[in-house]
């Protein structure tokens, strides 16, 4: 085969088989852009990115990644392992640190928390620890927050700052900037309150307060 046709037809083959990578699943909506000296790929009409090992998907407008390293998105919608669904104008991942971070009209929503909105979330992969900033607030359970962290692991998750909180009958509220509010789920959905959570309740959240 001459050179001249040769070139696209193995540029044409490694795009076809850029659809499973190490991290990546790759679905594309249109076509895709390689830049061969950087490694990074455009999905300029979008499509949809899973990576089951990191238990995420994203499905946005505008994708670009690099299999092992980044993948960041506009206009996305994150769909977690355990159905958690959160829209947002940008999303990055770094695979190295597993740190999702997202940002912009940020809406958050899973079988425990109907409309979530906030300003940005931090999503760590592999302690599935979430941590929400920028006027939190949320419809089912009305509660607000300065800060929201959610431990999914262990089916818990701590108000911080001044909150507000009401649910099932229960309304607590804390003007303290230093307020912390601690609800955990039980199998059967009940939630149980803590308004003095113990130091080892509160240690998994350390890092982050």
């Amino acid at each position: 085969m001459p050179l001249a046709r040769l070139v696209p037809a193995l540029l044409l083959a490694s795009a076809a088989l850029a659809a499973n990578f190490a991290n990546f699943n790759i679905q594309p909506t249109g076509s895709q852009n390689l830049d061969l000296a950087s490694g990074v790929t455009t999905l300029p009409q979008g499509g949809r990115v899973s990576d089951t090992s990191a238990g995420f998907s994203v499905t946005a407008k505008w994708i670009q990644y690099k299999d092992g390293v980044f993948l960041s998105a506009r206009q996305a919608l994150v769909t977690t392992q355990d159905g958690g669904k959160v829209r947002a104008d940008l999303v990055n991942y770094q695979v190295a640190t597993k740190l999702m971070r997202a940002s912009g009209h940020l809406l958050y929503s899973d079988r425990r928390v109907v409309h979530l909105t906030a300003a940005r979330a931090t999503y760590n992969t592999a302690t599935q620890i979430v941590v929400v900033t920028g006027s939190v607030r949320a419809q089912q359970p009305a509660l607000s927050a300065t800060e929201l962290m959610v431990d999914y692991l262990k089916k818990q998750a701590l108000l911080v700052g001044r909150y507000r909180y009401a649910y099932q009958g229960t309304s607590l509220s804390n003007n303290a900037p230093s307020g912390v509010l601690l609800l955990q789920w039980s199998p059967s959905g009940a939630v149980q309150v803590t308004t003095e959570p113990s130091a080892a309740q509160l240690a998994p959240y350390r890092p982050y307060l």
